[in-house]
């Protein structure tokens, strides 16, 4: 087996590091190809001015000078949708999904003045509403920004240029992915604004310069992999510039020019990133010093749920005590997930660290089995041995 990529998992490297895999480097790109020149755009000094746009002036700039050479662009923003959310201006009311427990993002709609709130976790839709269903106040405001905003904003900044838009929404019908990228490849747009689709795994020779537009929001999510992930998609996303013989500009935009994940990913650093993110993970006991088992519960009735949670830390807690005391494990939980309601059903979780071996998995199969004998209706359970995502 072969693993390949510009920025390995810390549980790989560290394997690799430890002689359990065999390491081979890529110290140069292929061919002639250089290393994109990496500016970090500072949105303080355009916010300074009253300048809030997504794309600062900086990257506008660039743009343009970009397009008048005939040359591409690629924007990425994880955030698809027009704005973030809606809220009232008058009583602070943010419109949320009924069914979840997430804003509703606002999506523009062709040919209206008003469009759509959706719900990207159940898909739920509605009208943008006139009134503010809190207060009554017309004083509706659209906060944030997505991928249609970027498109609509590039429209007017880089007049003449041809802009693809690629995300969920776009690629959501049979062959659009494709189509999307071949265009692109054939030149029949300048620019392309996309999500995570546009960062990884495409090689299109005529791109020499491209956008973060927001870098902060990957920075700063509540998981111990958030710095593995953002300096991994910056790296990646980086590497889509320059890739023949012409030379390449990537832009960073950002509030905190200084954090340290942003310049190790400008210098695509990834021997020092380690570095620090494996001192860290040691420090705080993170994988690869162990594995988490993480238990997801969820349910319609929250009642039960909650006291189902509180049932299968006590019965672990007692295996452990009576039949596992050579098992060692730190239990933290139960508590909610970080998006509690789903569709209209209720999560928690429970987590554990600890050394996966023979033991511990004799611990959890047999834990599984009497809670599902003891709520086979109800009350939905899954175990995740080291999740991506928590």
């Amino acid at each position: 087996m072969l693993l390949s990529s510009a920025t390995p998992s810390v549980e790989s490297f560290y394997k690799a590091k430890q002689e359990k895999y065999r390491l081979v480097t890529l110290r140069s790109r292929y061919g002639d190809a250089k290393l994109p020149e990496v500016i970090t755009a500072d949105l303080r000094l355009d916010y300074a001015q009253g300048i809030t746009d997504p794309v600062g002036t900086e990257l506008c700039r660039l743009l343009n000078e970009t397009y008048r050479k005939g040359e591409q662009s690629i924007l990425f923003l994880n955030r698809r949708g027009y704005s973030h959310y809606v809220s009232c201006k008058m009583c602070g009311k943010v419109i949320m999904c009924p069914r979840c427990d997430v804003s509703l993002t606002y999506h523009k709609v062709r040919g209206s003045d008003r469009g759509r709130l959706m719900c990207h976790y159940c898909g739920y839709t509605v009208n943008e509403p006139e009134k503010c269903p809190e207060c009554g106040s017309d004083h509706i405001g659209r906060i944030g920004f997505g991928t249609q905003r970027i498109d609509e904003q590039i429209a007017n900044a880089v007049p003449g240029a041809d802009v693809l838009r690629m995300d969920a929404d776009t690629t959501s019908e049979k062959n659009a992915y494709d189509r999307i990228l071949n265009d692109f490849r054939e030149h029949k747009a300048d620019i392309l604004v996309g999500t995570q689709m546009v960062t990884k795994g495409h090689d299109f020779p005529n791109v020499t310069l491209v956008g973060v537009v927001m870098t902060d929001n990957a920075l700063y999510l509540d998981d111990y992999h958030a710095h593995e992930r953002a300096f991994s998609l910056l790296t990646q996303v980086i590497g889509r510039a320059g890739r023949s013989k012409k030379p390449g500009k990537a832009v960073i935009q950002t509030f905190n020019p200084e954090h340290e994940i942003i310049a190790l990913s400008k210098k695509q650093d990834y021997d020092k990133f380690f570095e620090s993110e494996i001192k860290m993970r040691q420090m705080l006991l993170f994988p690869p010093f162990c594995d988490i088992i993480l238990f997801s519960l969820s349910s319609d009735d929250e009642t039960l749920l909650h006291r189902a949670a509180s049932e299968l830390r006590a019965a672990l807690e007692g295996r452990i005590a009576k039949d596992y005391n050579d098992v060692k494990m730190l239990i933290y939980g139960p508590c909610e997930m970080q998006i509690y309601r789903i569709n209209g059903i209720c999560r928690m979780q429970l987590l554990c660290k600890t050394r996966m071996g023979k033991r511990q998995r004799e611990l959890v199969s047999e834990l599984i089995k009497a809670f599902m004998k003891k709520y086979p209706r109800h009350i939905g359970i899954s175990v995740d041995i080291n999740p991506n995502q928590m």
